[in-house]
C-alpha cells in the first residue's frame, strides 16, 4: 500500500450514529499512552462511555475524507467547549484534523491534553491553540 494523499479531497463531519460506535470504540483503543485512557476499552465500557455522551448531550461526530471513516471529533460543550479529536493512524500527519478545526462552529475551545502527548500538543498550537496550564495526571495504584 503507498502513501495516502488526502490534502486536497473534501473532509466531511457526520453526526455519529449507533452504528459507529465500534468504529470510535476501535479508534480510542489505538490511543493507549498519549489519551486520558491508558488501558483497553472493551465493549462494555465503552458503551456505558457512548450512552453518558448521548445522555449529556455531547456532539460527536465521524470524520469522512474521501468517503473513508478517518476519525471522530467529540464536542462537550458543557465543559469548557472541550474538544477531542482522533485520526487513525494512517490519516495523521495529512492536515486533516487542522481541516476539522476550520469547520467547527464556534471560536473558543479546549483540549485536555496529556503532557506526554506531544503531537497532539504541537497539532492544537499549529490551530492556533496555546498552553494554558500544565496539567499533570496522577494514578495511584494498589501494592
Amino acid at each position: 500500500m503507498g502513501d495516502i494523499i488526502l490534502r486536497k479531497e473534501k473532509v466531511d463531519l457526520i453526526p455519529a450514529r449507533d452504528i459507529d460506535r465500534e468504529f470510535i470504540r476501535k479508534l480510542r483503543n489505538t490511543l493507549p499512552g498519549v489519551s486520558s485512557y491508558r488501558h483497553y476499552i472493551s465493549k462494555i465500557e465503552h458503551r456505558t462511555w457512548w450512552k453518558n455522551l448521548k445522555k449529556r448531550g455531547i456532539k460527536t461526530y465521524v470524520i469522512f475524507c474521501a468517503s473513508k471513516k478517518v476519525g471522530y471529533v467529540r464536542i462537550n460543550t458543557f465543559y469548557f467547549n472541550e474538544i477531542s479529536i482522533a485520526l487513525l493512524p494512517q490519516f495523521r500527519g495529512k492536515g486533516i484534523g487542522r481541516r476539522v478545526i476550520s469547520l467547527l462552529p464556534e471560536d473558543s475551545y479546549t483540549a485536555f491534553i496529556t503532557l506526554n502527548n506531544t503531537r497532539s500538543i504541537k497539532f492544537f498550537k499549529k490551530c492556533g491553540f496555546k498552553l494554558k496550564d500544565k496539567i499533570v495526571f496522577m494514578e495511584r495504584k494498589s501494592a
